[in-house]
């Protein structure tokens, strides 16, 4: 079973990766895989990497630019 160490604790969000945009996506786009990549940090509301099927195909509800996390609210 992994569990998370009491001193790896403060640095989780810095290991972690996020689903990021690697382009700006404006409202009304449909995400492609394309358009995403997976870095890090994965700050708090962030999705991580093996939630992309979840993602895919949805119609982006506010415009994201280029670097930025993709939140579920992001999303129609």
């Amino acid at each position: 079973k992994k569990e998370v160490m009491q001193n790896e604790f403060d640095t989780r969000i810095v290991q972690r990766r996020a689903i990021r945009c690697n382009r700006e996506i404006n409202i009304g786009e449909v995400l492609k895989e394309v358009d995403l990549t997976f870095l890090r940090p994965c700050p708090k509301g962030g999705l991580p990497p093996y939630e992309v099927d979840k993602i895919i195909g949805k119609v982006v509800k506010k415009r994201v630019d280029k670097g930025d996390i993709i939140k579920i609210s992001d999303l129609g």
